[in-house]
Order: structure tokens, then sequence, then C-alpha cells
């Protein structure tokens, strides 16, 4: 179980970095569930929410009813671009 949680989280930093050239971007429940060919309870969800909060790289995470929005320290965002925001 907590492999599957660490995977997860992995998947959901992953997804945040790869998608957005800021470093803010919510990630569906049902990206996750296709990802993972499993329907996910919501138990895990909140291990996986709790997993996020203690990742160096995640700012902030807000589970709502259709996933996780997470925002990252700049420093783990590769698409980042601090002149762009000037």
């Amino acid at each position: 179980m907590d492999e599957l949680i660490k995977r997860i989280a992995d998947f959901i930093v992953k997804d945040v970095q790869e998608s957005t050239t800021d470093f803010q971007s919510v990630t569906f429940y049902v990206d996750i569930q296709e990802k993972f060919a499993m329907k996910i309870e919501e138990k895990i969800y909140e291990m996986v929410k709790d997993e996020l909060n203690s990742r160096e790289e995640v700012a902030d995470v807000i589970q709502d009813t259709d996933g996780f929005d997470v925002v990252l320290y700049t420093d783990f965002s590769p698409n980042y671009n601090s002149d762009e925001c000037i």
C-alpha cells in the first residue's frame, strides 16, 4: 500500500512539473485512475494527500471533488520562468 501511495504522489508531482509553465496545476482523479488502471478509494487519496504534503517540492496541496490542486516550490518547477511573471 505504501508503495502505491508513493507512486501516485510521484505521478502527481511529475504531472504538475510537466503540464504547466508555472508552478501550479490540478491532477484529476480520473487521470490517476487511468494511469494506475484501477479504481482508487477515498482513503487512499487521503494518504496520497499526506504524502504530497510531506514532499520537499510541494508548497501546498488542496484535495477537492475532482482531484489534487498542487503548488510546487519554484525550485522544483522546471518549466517556470520568473521573467514571464514580471
